[in-house]
């Protein structure tokens, strides 16, 4: 349940951008904020863990526009928690959750952001 904790991060981050990152990320070379370019997302964006595949699809690796994030934080509360099973249609737990609700606002974070080695 621990990954859950990532959907109140606007309630305790006074920063515009927040890099999230799961536990099992490996970072292997240093980078800054300009990494993401001047185009740096203005709601939220994940990466792939596919080298071809450039559909947001994992919350792993995520950049969050943390006021956008406050603004919708209590609809997005809503949305999660009049549902009645932890699966969303766009996958499990709260990455299906934040895939779903913001798909539309989205973006792809290049995929060397987020490779598998394996």
């Amino acid at each position: 349940f621990g990954t859950w904790q990532r959907i109140d991060l606007p309630l305790y981050i006074s920063a515009e951008y927040c890099l999230l990152l799961d536990a099992d990320t490996v970072v292997v070379s240093p980078f800054s904020f300009a990494a993401f370019g001047s185009n740096v997302t203005g709601t939220l964006g994940f990466s792939s863990e596919l080298q071809e595949d450039h559909v947001p699809s994992n919350a792993g690796v995520s950049l969050l526009n943390v006021p956008f994030l406050r603004e919708s934080l209590e609809s997005f509360h809503s949305f999660i928690f009049s549902h009645t099973s932890p699966q969303f249609d766009m996958g499990p737990s709260d990455q299906g959750a934040y895939r779903e609700y913001y798909w539309n606002n989205l973006t792809f974070l290049g995929a060397e952001f987020n490779v598998k080695p394996y």
